[in-house]
């Protein structure tokens, strides 16, 4: 019986798309790969520490700055000071460190709060919270240490190995393992390691030919000559994502910086329901949706395909029709292998993966809600509140 020529053109589509699928996630795999064997090993032989303090900005971080302190504690070296700097938190943060650090005075760590009520105008609030943290500490830091108040050490030595880094290079930092809470933050965790390291990954952050450039800012030590050779905070000031900026700012100047492979060296808290995950995406890319929000809406309807396709896959069956079953089962296995990594990086179930092109579906389609309608919230503050005070400034 002759195949028509709608069916024939049908297939032809199937075959089309199929192969796009395939193309995307097979470079999404040798992406992950290659930026992977970037990331250099740490040296736990680094014997000389220069002089060092910590800058924790905070806000409403009561409950995990205790562990992020006490992780601190047992290092083996330890810091001239540790500066929690506490951005108009509503809950007990800054009571916790108090207590704390009158526990560890008599251990010989030194931990002091510095409460921030009001923002400088044209400052975003974390920029102003670290640069109020450096203030205190430049006179004797030869490096300093930015760690967020949910991020914490798992080895003795990590702390040593990352200031040793820093000290060499000029800025380092750590690509910490992701910990979750619930199955929402680890099913988007696995999606936002996966896409980055294959898609944004630090081959082409280490490459000079490519803009991309980027490091992890819950964890990164700078060394103090580059970090005000590069203007502090305040060069960034107005970055929702102040440690990107960081980042570009030292390529573009050719400063040198290092990424270690720290899974077994930090940790750092992840959002714990899927919208965080999305907030955290917009915020990202804020300053190009605001540019230009019609472009930023097609790219994200383009990288659904990706997954909306995988996602389909077993739906096939229905069809009952062998061609498409197998095409549905390909797209799916291409997708699921790719995210296979992403999952095991930080340490989850391979079931993740299984989940993978339909956890996709839903946060790309949040994301396109995010930029249809304009606003994001980060850390109980709307985009809006966020952005006001350097908005409301003179140009």
């Amino acid at each position: 019986m002759p195949i028509s020529v709608p069916a024939l053109l049908g297939e032809s589509l199937i075959i089309f798309i199929l192969a796009l699928i395939m193309a995307f996630w097979s470079y999404g795999l040798y992406g992950i790969r290659r930026s992977l064997s970037r990331l250099r090993r740490p040296n736990p032989n680094i014997t000389h520490t220069p002089r060092f303090s910590i800058v924790i900005p905070c806000r409403n971080c009561a409950d995990t700055i205790a562990t992020t302190i006490k992780s601190i504690a047992v290092q083996d070296v330890r810091p001239l000071n540790i500066v929690v700097v506490d951005d108009g938190s509503t809950d007990s943060s800054a009571e916790v460190v108090r207590a704390l650090a009158s526990e560890l005075a008599n251990q010989g760590l030194m931990v002091s709060v510095v409460s921030i009520n009001k923002v400088a105008p044209g400052w975003l609030p974390k920029p102003y919270a670290c640069l109020q943290g450096y203030l205190r500490v430049r006179n004797w830091s030869e490096v300093i240490v930015f760690l967020d108040s949910d991020t914490w050490f798992t080895r003795e030595d990590a702390l040593r190995v990352l200031v040793g880094e820093a000290w060499v290079t000029g800025l380092a930092s750590y690509a910490p393992r992701f910990v979750c809470s619930t199955r929402a933050c680890r099913a988007a965790e696995v999606l936002l390691t996966t896409f980055s390291h294959a898609f944004l990954g630090f081959d082409k952050v280490f490459d000079p030919g490519s803009r991309v450039a980027w490091f992890f800012g819950c964890c990164w030590a700078v060394r103090r000559d580059v970090y005000e050779a590069l203007g502090t905070h305040e060069s960034v000031k107005h970055e929702i994502v102040e440690d990107k900026a960081f980042a570009v700012a030292a390529k573009r100047r050719g400063v040198g910086f290092t990424v270690l492979a720290g899974f077994d060296r930090a940790a750092s808290l992840w959002h714990s329901r899927l919208s965080d995950s999305v907030n955290a995406l917009a915020r990202i890319f804020w300053g190009r949706i605001t540019r230009e929000r019609g472009r930023s809406l097609a790219y994200a309807a383009l990288f659904l395909l990706p997954y909306l396709v995988p996602a389909l896959g077993p739906a096939s069956l229905v069809s009952m029709n062998p061609f498409l079953i197998v095409a549905g089962y390909v797209a799916y296995g291409v997708c699921v292998l790719t995210h296979i990594i992403g999952s095991k990086l930080n340490g989850y179930s391979v079931a993740y993966a299984l989940a993978a092109p339909y956890v996709g579906v839903a946060m790309i389609c949040m994301f396109m809600s995010r930029i249809i309608r304009g606003e994001f919230e980060w850390r109980g503050r709307r985009a809006d509140e966020l952005l006001g005070n350097i908005c409301a400034c003179p140009a």
